[in-house]
């Protein structure tokens, strides 16, 4: 009688294409961990400030990150312990010469996000950790390019080019565009997960980012995407694009 090896967890994940990788960890059905114990740390997250004698209103910007986190520990422990896999420190900032919020993700400061002008983004747990987890799905997907290689060829990651985002209308650098494929693609997950944790208006707000971002995936701007870099034979590009859009159809078609 023939004995095949037993193939656990860990293994299955090691042998999944790239892009698989990607959707499997961000559709949000299975703690990281139990999967790929390889990626990442699994340490607690470190909550602080940058020094700034003018950000006065520091302390309620932790405190709401902190709430957020809690809050997703209680609405989705699979994606809390993503965070927790992904990111040992969040820095909150204040930029006072801009006046929206955004964050910062960097691949050679691994582990670490800023998240800016937060106050902006108001007092709602569900939108805060969303931009806690958009952050982290870029380290996971910074994890991911030091394991296996950048999603992009050289002569187009290091180039100056750039594209419309279908997600956001933002011109962005085109070596962003894996990655934030990746991001809308979790976040789209996200918002359909803690969904059952949402009430009013917050339920508009899921209702309307994820909207916002299925038009992205299926609209005109994607599809020039995967002919450019069709164009640059940038083949893992097209095959992570293409491969998050049939996902996106497909979970679309069993919601």
């Amino acid at each position: 009688m023939t004995r095949y090896p037993v193939i656990n967890e860990a293994d299955r994940f090691e042998f999944l294409p790239r892009e698989e990788k990607i959707s499997s960890v961000l559709c949000w059905r299975k703690r990281v961990d139990s999967f790929a114990p390889q990626i990442g740390r699994n340490t607690d997250v470190e909550i602080s400030r940058e020094e700034d004698k003018n950000y006065v209103s520091y302390s309620s910007a932790l405190q709401i990150i902190a709430q957020s986190l809690e809050w997703i520990d209680a609405c989705a422990p699979v994606i809390r312990s993503f965070i927790q896999r992904v990111t040992s420190q969040i820095i909150v900032q204040r930029d006072h010469t801009r006046t929206e919020y955004y964050g910062l993700s960097s691949y050679n400061n691994p582990g670490s996000i800023r998240i800016v002008n937060s106050e902006l983004l108001g007092q709602s747990f569900c939108v805060v950790a969303s931009a806690v987890i958009h952050e982290s799905i870029h380290q996971y997907l910074f994890l991911l390019e030091q394991a296996y290689g950048y999603f992009l060829s050289p002569n187009l990651f290091y180039s100056e080019k750039k594209v419309q985002s279908p997600w956001t209308g933002s011109v962005i650098y085109c070596n962003n565009i894996c990655h934030a494929a990746a991001v809308w693609y979790g976040l789209f997950h996200y918002w359909g997960t803690v969904n059952e944790c949402l009430y009013g208006d917050e339920r508009s707000i899921a209702e309307t980012q994820r909207i916002k971002i299925q038009s992205g995936f299926s609209g005109e701007h994607y599809q020039t995407l995967l002919s450019m870099f069709s164009a640059h034979d940038e083949r893992f590009a097209v095959t992570l694009l293409t491969h998050l859009h049939h996902q996106m159809i497909r979970g679309d078609l069993v919601q």
